[in-house]
């Protein structure tokens, strides 16, 4: 399934894949913190090789839930985590996925 979520890291590589579409709703939920995710990839990819998804992941848990982990971050970010909760939706819909990840939100 061809898809590609917009973010703020657009010129990340590997434009389908999970980690993006949890970067780009935690982005919705947590504008502010969006900068500091940006500003801290930018300075990382400045001294050492460029970093992906996986890293700017990370950094979205280590900011706004840090007892969350890779493994558990599809959960908090599509399901449990509140701030999220109100952007998850409209952004799956947004880049045409909200009919094959309504399994995997919950009840509405």
């Amino acid at each position: 399934m061809a898809w590609r979520a917009p973010t703020f890291l657009d010129e990340l590589p590997d434009l389908s894949n999970l980690e993006r579409l949890l970067c780009g709703i935690a982005q919705l939920a947590y504008p502010n913190e969006a900068k500091v995710v940006e500003r801290w990839l930018v300075e990382m990819n400045a001294s050492t090789r460029s970093h992906a998804w996986k890293a700017a992941l990370h950094l979205w848990c280590a900011l706004v839930d840090p007892k969350t982990d890779e493994r558990g971050a599809p959960a908090r970010f599509l399901h449990q985590n509140e701030d999220c909760n109100a952007h998850v939706r409209p952004f799956l819909e947004r880049v045409g996925l909200l009919r094959e990840l309504t399994p995997l939100l919950g009840p509405a």
